[in-house]
């Protein structure tokens, strides 16, 4: 694993850091272009890694990240599974981001796969920790699966304040986004 002397170990522990990053952005990047297979791969390369500094935070990140893939490819089982245990390291790490995520990606998976009653639970759940922690990339993603989830129990109303809320939100991150462009220029 990591011997040697400090500075021999800290550099290994650095470079597979670097690693494990890299190959999370690559996985990013080619999920955005709808390249799901490389996603995965590169999704997996990125675990390995993390794994290999035993880093919790990085498989947190990594199994979001495969069980978002997972649910585009339709194999929810699979998702489901790696998610729980994206929620179960994000609660012990704490980490109020990825709690959300999480939250919200189990909820996504159990509404694909028809459990609504749970997925509602757990999209509000997610809901309720990115209002407290103002992560509105969230808000934008739990309003939008629980927009969805209403559609489909036919509750239209609570459809529509869902999928307003979601777009007013994305409105405001636009509208952050410009203004520090705008600034920068």
């Amino acid at each position: 694993k990591f011997g040697g002397s400090f500075l021999e170990s800290y550099s290994a522990y650095a470079i597979a850091m670097d690693f494990a990053i890299n190959y999370q952005n690559i996985g990013y990047a080619y999920e955005a272009q709808g390249e799901l297979e490389s996603a995965l791969r590169n999704y997996k390369l990125s675990l390995e890694f993390n794994e290999q500094i035993d880093s919790n935070l990085g498989r947190v990140i990594c199994y979001n990240s495969i069980g978002q893939v997972y649910i585009k490819q339709k194999k929810y089982f699979d998702a489901k599974v790696i998610i729980q245990k994206a929620l179960s390291m994000a609660l012990s790490i704490n980490d109020q981001f990825y709690i959300a995520s999480s939250y919200i990606n189990l909820g996504w998976v159990q509404k694909e796969m028809g459990a609504l009653k749970t997925s509602e639970e757990n999209l509000k759940m997610g809901l309720q920790v990115a209002k407290q922690y103002n992560l509105n990339l969230s808000i934008v993603e739990a309003d939008k699966h629980l927009s969805e989830l209403y559609s489909k129990t036919e509750d239209y109303q609570m459809a529509l304040d869902h999928y307003k809320e979601s777009v007013e939100v994305e409105q405001t991150i636009n509208n952050d986004r410009n203004l520090r462009y705008v600034n920068d220029v």
